[in-house]
């Protein structure tokens, strides 16, 4: 792929004759005023100040308020190109320098890994937003120290380089699948045993609650045909669940890659990799939404593929990737609406200009969609839901809209997805801000259909979720990152001033590379340090050498995939699935579930020791066989309901 900064546009043009420096600090003063406005709504727990802040807390809000002014000012006094051109004669004398390059990007580097590995943290948004305002101006002002102004064509072919950044990041997302991101707690053993047991069975129940979910469990579809095939050629392990996950989110990438080139331009294409390697990197649970991902990165692909053609039947294509979004999330109708929303945009465009009912790609994009919704309920045809449960989920949310509007959880749930994008993939989060507002300026027929796909997304997202965990980042996940990189490489032309389509920069694209490189693989320092429940996973292969293979476990359920061998294994959260949605009693419950043995643990997530249960317990002759101490879960506790032959106890039941 070649290496050149894109300037096909007036936006470019502007960027070329009006003082770099000048814009820079208005958007640097701009990304300090929202960081004061965030900081505003903290809260300290011992205010000294104003019943509020903290001292500490009130010396960043008065440094925050200083930068605000300062840029203003100065930004205000560089609007004189006589000004800002001591600057530049500065700045080259230290670009003469054959160590400066190497010396400040080294320098840039180290202050952000420490920034990112041992500053504050993101345990609240107002510190989220702090850390990353300083990383923002972190890579701006190297990138401007380094680059700023200078529109000088240079030649540079050694794509390897960022390729190898790209490969160090793959590789680091591989090498650490079993312990980075820290484990799904429920949701992981849950999907996994889905796809397990329709390898084994041919049904679709997740088998760690098969007391309380239907043979065929709705929730089912290709995607999970897809994992079975995998686990079958894998073998069964939590690192092979994980793996499958990786895979289809690479293939996401390529496509992605692909899909930059045609649209946008090679530096762009090569970003998406490094960012969308970040993204997979810590989104990587074994659950369907990575799938959604996949989708939606094909979708857009035989979308640049039909601009590219100018053929009838990529559109056709492209609305039937879209319309199966939903085989992986019921709630992915959305992007098919958003995709839908734009061609009707075009189509109208269309009909002004020359008065023509017919537009092909739209009406070929609705029956792709049609077709992709329809294939994703034939293969849901004859499974079942729960009574009360995920069958009626899409009615439920979209009949709770005016409620949501009502008592504002709409801002509740956009505050919770910014605090996600913010602590979850930082560095695609502030690229995805500078590329809606390149969008917002250019406004080529691509970035038309990013941005009515991100508000398809989060009007969807405020409107029909009642909590955004980190995962549902997945289904919007190619647009932030088509976004993030198309904001990062138009960002790096309008600061180096560049102008003409032949212009070829790569220099300050490797060296973004190589700074985002760094905060990522810093970012994922800062995020292994919290619990994996790996231990988890080794205690319960550990007890599982106790225990009788056909042993009815019951346990939370992330030991799951340290009981692999044994196939009886019950998830911990069993009793209030079967007394709220089959109306037994708790005692009822462990009736049906009739547990070999039972891990309890001292700190959530555990099996609830109710009084029903405890009557159980107390009933069946119940046995203390092991305590161990886990950094997990604290004091964890084996009970088992027959002590075998060479099985020693190490206590009796007591009640408290």
């Amino acid at each position: 792929m070649s290496m050149h900064l894109p300037s096909d546009d007036p936006v470019s043009e502007r960027n070329a004759t009006r003082p770099w420096l000048a814009r820079l600090l208005w958007m640097w003063t701009g990304l300090a005023l929202i960081t004061f406005l965030v900081m505003l709504t903290h809260r300290s727990d011992v205010p000294r100040l104003w019943g509020r802040y903290s001292l500490s807390v009130g010396l960043i809000l008065a440094a925050l308020l200083a930068a605000v002014i300062a840029g203003a000012v100065i930004s205000y006094q560089l609007r004189q190109p006589s000004r800002q051109a001591q600057v530049v004669r500065f700045l080259t004398q230290l670009r003469m320098r054959r160590w400066f390059t190497p010396v400040a990007l080294a320098i840039t580097g180290l202050l952000l890994a420490g920034l990112w590995v041992f500053f504050l943290g993101n345990h609240l948004l107002t510190y989220a937003a702090l850390r990353l305002f300083l990383a923002a101006t972190l890579i701006l002002g190297a990138l401007a120290l380094l680059f700023g102004g200078n529109g000088e064509t240079r030649t540079w072919t050694k794509l390897p380089i960022i390729g190898s950044l790209v490969l160090l990041l793959a590789v680091l997302g591989w090498g650490t699948l079993a312990t980075y991101p820290a484990m799904y707690n429920s949701d992981e053993a849950f999907v996994f045993s889905m796809a397990r047991n329709l390898l084994e069975t041919g049904h679709t129940n997740p088998t760690i609650y098969r007391h309380s979910y239907p043979q065929n469990f709705g929730w089912a579809g290709v995607w999970t045909q897809l994992m079975a095939a995998w686990l079958a050629l894998s073998g069964y392990s939590f690192t092979a669940g994980r793996a499958f996950i990786y895979v289809a989110g690479w293939v996401a990438l390529v496509l992605l890659a692909y899909t930059t080139r045609r649209l946008y331009d090679s530096p762009t294409a090569w970003l998406v990799l490094l960012l969308g390697a970040a993204a997979v990197l810590r989104l990587g649970y074994i659950r369907p939404d990575m799938l959604v991902t996949t989708y939606l990165a094909l979708a857009l692909f035989f979308f640049s593929l039909g601009q590219q053609t100018r053929r009838w039947w990529p559109h056709l294509l492209t609305g039937l990737a879209a319309g199966f979004c939903v085989d992986a999330a019921p709630l992915g109708y959305n992007l098919g609406l958003g995709f839908a929303l734009f061609y009707l945009a075009e189509y109208i465009q269309h009909w002004r200009r020359e008065r023509r009912i017919v537009w092909i790609p739209f009406w070929a994009l609705v029956v792709g969609g049609s077709i992709g919704l329809g294939l994703y309920l034939l293969l849901r045809h004859g499974t079942t839901f729960p009574a009360g449960g995920t069958e009626t989920m899409l009615g439920e949310h979209l009949s709770a809209i005016p409620r949501r509007l009502a008592d504002g959880t709409w801002l509740q749930v956009i505050q919770e997805f910014i605090f996600t994008s913010v602590t979850g993939v930082p560095a695609l989060c502030l690229g995805a801000v500078l590329g809606i507002g390149t969008a917002l300026l250019v406004r080529s027929q691509a970035d038309r259909l990013l941005l009515t796909l991100a508000a398809t997304w989060l009007a969807a997202v405020a409107l029909t979720y009642h909590y955004f965990p980190p995962f549902y980042l997945l289904h919007g996940l190619p647009v932030l990152i088509l976004l993030a990189a198309r904001g990062f490489t138009r960002g790096l032309s309008a600061l180096i001033g560049a102008s003409g389509a032949a212009t070829d920069h790569p220099m300050p694209i490797l060296c973004c590379s190589v700074l985002l490189t760094v905060w990522i693989v810093a970012d994922v320092l800062a995020l292994s340090r919290q619990t994996t429940l790996q231990d988890i996973v080794l205690l319960g292969d550990e007890i599982g050498d106790i225990l009788p293979e056909n042993a009815v476990i019951v346990a939370s359920e992330p030991y799951y995939f340290g009981l692999l061998d044994h196939p009886a294994f019950v998830g911990g959260a069993i009793e209030g699935m079967l007394t709220t949605w089959h109306n037994l009693s708790a005692y009822e419950a462990w009736e049906t579930i009739s547990p070999d043995a039972i891990i309890f643990n001292e700190t959530w997530p555990e099996p609830p020791r109710t009084n029903g249960l405890l009557d159980y317990l107390a009933t069946h002759g119940y046995t203390l066989l092991r305590h161990y101490q886990t950094a997990s879960y604290g004091r964890v506790e084996l009970w088992v309901r027959e002590v075998q032959s060479g099985m020693i106890p190490d206590g009796t039941l007591a009640r408290h």
